[in-house]
């Protein structure tokens, strides 16, 4: 996500994603594989957004998600993912969607660790709790931390599975029993609100707070001279907050790196 960030004032970019992976993903030769997420606000309030993969987005209005991503797999657990080799996918792969938001809507962007663990109606309650886009980064990503090492959780993760025939053998049903649990994985969570911007240009400075690994940082950052590196699988990013009458003023960023397994059948 480095390179996607120093290229969002590219001409030819232009506030499509796809053009941003495209071009990001040509710029990338670490070894390895990752899912991404991209969303472009325009200033007409007009939200593009790229998807490679199983990260997601929600755009949430007055308690309501008027608005979801949908994972990409090449069946289940196995999402699609960009590499900076010959295998996977690439930036034609992305699924494209664009979405008009509002001053006072709520997005909230994740890796699967956040929606393999949370339910959506989780993250509107959560939201109605911690109005501060901070707090509620904060408070999504420790709840989806605790839900991933809940043995007994019936979470998202472990409903597809089951409905996907995986679960526990037959003379474990016989007791009553079935799988449950979440998902121990790589868990990042940006929280951003909508508002309207009376001039046009980067915010220079923007609350931000961060958790990885435990830790804690807070302070007014620069965005012009910043580059987040996020450990773990998957990144994403809120993009292109210049030239815009629409920007998210406040973004809540809280990651959570965690062992990388998944469920055992």
């Amino acid at each position: 996500m480095a390179n996607a960030s120093s290229l969002v004032g590219d001409e030819e970019v232009n506030y499509d994603p796809r053009i941003l992976i495209r071009k990001a993903h040509a710029a990338t030769s670490s070894k390895g594989s990752a899912t991404a997420i991209i969303a472009m606000l325009e200033r007409n309030g007009r939200m593009k957004v790229a998807n490679v993969g199983d990260c997601g987005l929600r755009v949430i209005r007055k308690g309501q998600i008027i608005f979801s991503t949908s994972p990409q797999e090449h069946y289940f657990d196995c999402p699609y993912q960009l590499s900076s080799e010959l295998v996977g996918q690439t930036y034609l792969d992305a699924m494209f969607s664009s979405v008009e938001v509002a001053e006072g809507d709520t997005i909230v962007m994740g890796s699967d660790g956040l929606f393999d663990n949370v339910f959506d109606r989780e993250i509107v309650s959560t939201l109605a709790i911690h109005t501060d886009v901070v707090e509620a980064a904060k408070a999504l990503a420790n709840l989806a931390s605790n839900h991933s090492m809940d043995s007994r959780f019936e979470s998202p993760y472990s409903l597809e599975a089951r409905t996907k025939g995986l679960d526990v053998p037959f003379w474990k049903k016989i007791l009553g029993m079935k799988l449950t649990g979440g998902k121990l994985d790589d868990i990042t969570v940006i929280v951003g609100q909508v508002v309207t911007s009376p001039s046009i240009g980067i915010l220079d400075e923007v609350t931000k707070t961060e958790e990885v690994k435990g830790t804690e940082s807070i302070g007014i950052l620069d965005e012009l001279q910043r580059t987040q590196k996020i450990e773990g699988t998957d990144s994403i990013g809120v993009l292109n907050e210049a030239q815009t009458a629409y920007a998210q003023v406040k973004k809540g960023f809280g990651g959570r790196k965690t062992s990388t397994k998944t469920l055992p059948y």
